[in-house]
C-alpha cells in the first residue's frame, strides 16, 4: 500500500516557521467618532462596529483606517479584548435597578438592540450576503421553492413580503444549524468531537487549550439553577487565560485555540444569558483573527487519490472544516446582529473538504485505508453539491455534511433528497 506525504503541509506536532522580524505597527487609537462620543472603540478596520450601527463615518487620526483588516496587529486585537472583559466584568459588579437585559444595562455596555428587526432592506440585505457566502449560485430569496415548509406564524398571502419571504426559506436553515450548535458542548465531551473535530484528532496530545475547553463544556452540560455563577466564572476565568497566553507554536496547538474559544464562544453567545453574552460580544474580533491564523495551516496543494497518512488526513480535514464553520459561525452572528462582521467568507467557502462519512468515521487507520479504496469521496469547495446529489447515497453524509447541505440548499430539499434514497435526515 502506498502512502505519500503532502510536501508543503506541515505535520501537526512541528514546529512553524519563525515569525517575521518585522517592527511591531503602533497601536491604534480610538477612532475619531468614538472618541468624541467618550465610548469604547474596537478599532475594527476599515470601519469599527460602533460606527457601522449608527451608519457614521469612521476615521482614525494615524490614517491606519485605510489598511486592511488582515495587518491589524495581533496585540492590539488581544489588549482590547481584555480590557473590554474587565469592562464588563465592572459593570455587572455595580448595582443596578434593572435587570439584566433593560435598556440602562444595555446602555453602559454599548450594546445596540438587534437591528434589522422589522426593517424589511437590512434583513434582506444581511441574509442575501450570508447566503452568498454559502451558495455560489446565489439562491433567490425572492422567490421560495414549491417543497418549502413555511415556519409557524409566517402567514401566506399573494402579496408577502421581501422580508417574509426571505424569513420563510432561511429560518428553518437556521434553526437546524443552531440546533447543532448547541449540541457542540456536549458532544465534545461524551464523543470526543464535534462536526469539524475528529474524534481522533487529540488522541496522542491535547494541548492545555483544549482540555480547559473539554473541562469547561463538562461543566457547562451540568449546568443548572444552583451552581450556574460558578460554571460561568469558570468559563471566564479559562477565556482570560487562553487569550493571555503565549501566542501556540506548533499546528496542532494553533487548532485547538482556534476550536477552544469556538466551543467558548457557543457557549456563551447561545446561552441566553445576556452577561455571558456582553463579554463574548467583545471576543469576537479575537476569535475572527484565531480562525483566520488558520490559513497558514492551509497552505497545501489540493489533495489526490493517493492515499495519505490517517494522522495527517485527521489534521488536515479537522483545520478545513473548523475554518469554513468559524467563518460561517461568524456569519450567522453578525448576520443576527445586523452588521457586516467580518470579510472572509468568500475565502472560507472556497476552502475544499472532504464529503465521506467513510472516512471521517473511520475509527483506526487500517479501517480508513479500507474506506480510502473502497469508498467514493468528494471534494467540495464553494458549497457545490452537484456531483454529491447525484452519486451520494445517505450513509456518505456525516453530521458536517448535512449541515452543509441545509444551509446551501434548504432543510425540505434534503429531507426530500434523503426520503427518495429511503432515509431520513
Amino acid at each position: 500500500m502506498e502512502t505519500t506525504t503532502t510536501p508543503t503541509s506541515t505535520p501537526r506536532g512541528d514546529l512553524l516557521p519563525a515569525p517575521s522580524s518585522s517592527a511591531t505597527p503602533p497601536r491604534r487609537k480610538s477612532c475619531t467618532a468614538c472618541h468624541a462620543a467618550k465610548r469604547r472603540c474596537d478599532q475594527r478596520l476599515p470601519t469599527c462596529s460602533r460606527c457601522i450601527n449608527r451608519t457614521l463615518t469612521c476615521q482614525y487620526i494615524n490614517g491606519l483606517g485605510q489598511r486592511n483588516a488582515d495587518c491589524l496587529p495581533q496585540p492590539v486585537i488581544l489588549d482590547n479584548a481584555l480590557e473590554a472583559l474587565d469592562e464588563v466584568d465592572s459593570i455587572s459588579a455595580q448595582p443596578h435597578s434593572a435587570p439584566p437585559g433593560g435598556e440602562e444595562y444595555r446602555h453602559a455596555l454599548d450594546l445596540e438592540p438587534t437591528q434589522g428587526v422589522g426593517l424589511e432592506k437590512d434583513l434582506v440585505s444581511s441574509l442575501t450576503g450570508l447566503e452568498d457566502m454559502l451558495s455560489p449560485q446565489h439562491m433567490d430569496l425572492e422567490t421560495p421553492s414549491a417543497s418549502s415548509t413555511l415556519p409557524t406564524g409566517v402567514l401566506v398571502s399573494h402579496s408577502i413580503s421581501p422580508y417574509d419571504k426571505a424569513l420563510a426559506q432561511f429560518a428553518l436553515r437556521l434553526e437546524y444549524a443552531a440546533a447543532l450548535l448547541k449540541t457542540a458542548p456536549s458532544t465534545m465531551v461524551l464523543e470526543n468531537q464535534t462536526p469539524w473535530s475528529h474524534s481522533q484528532l487529540y488522541r496522542d496530545y491535547m494541548p492545555r487549550s483544549m482540555a480547559d475547553a473539554q473541562a469547561a463544556c463538562a461543566l457547562y452540560i451540568a449546568k443548572n439553577e444552583t451552581n450556574h455563577v460558578v460554571i460561568f466564572c469558570f468559563v471566564e476565568i479559562r477565556v482570560k487565560e487562553l487569550l493571555a497566553a503565549p501566542d501556540p507554536i506548533t499546528p496542532l496547538e494553533i487548532l485547538a485555540r482556534c476550536q477552544a474559544l469556538l466551543l467558548y464562544q457557543i457557549i456563551r453567545l447561545y446561552d441566553g444569558d445576556i452577561r455571558q453574552r456582553a463579554q463574548a460580544e467583545t471576543v469576537l474580533p479575537v476569535f475572527e483573527m484565531y480562525s483566520h491564523s488558520l490559513v497558514q495551516l492551509l497552505d497545501h496543494p489540493a489533495s489526490t487519490r493517493t492515499l495519505p497518512s490517517w494522522e495527517s488526513w485527521i489534521f488536515t480535514e479537522s483545520t478545513r472544516r473548523t475554518f469554513l464553520f468559524s467563518f460561517f459561525f461568524l456569519a450567522l452572528y453578525y448576520m443576527l446582529r445586523g452588521d457586516a462582521g467580518c470579510g472572509h467568507h468568500a475565502a472560507a467557502a472556497a476552502q475544499p473538504w472532504t464529503f465521506s462519512a467513510h472516512l471521517w468515521h473511520s475509527p483506526s487507520a487500517f479501517d480508513f485505508g479500507v474506506a480510502w479504496r473502497t469508498r467514493k469521496s468528494w471534494e467540495v469547495r464553494n458549497l457545490d453539491f452537484k456531483a454529491v446529489l447525484t452519486e451520494a447515497e445517505p450513509n456518505d453524509v456525516d453530521a458536517f455534511g448535512k449541515l452543509c447541505m441545509v444551509l446551501a440548499l434548504g432543510l425540505d430539499e434534503v429531507k426530500e433528497w434523503f426520503h427518495r434514497r429511503r432515509s431520513t435526515l
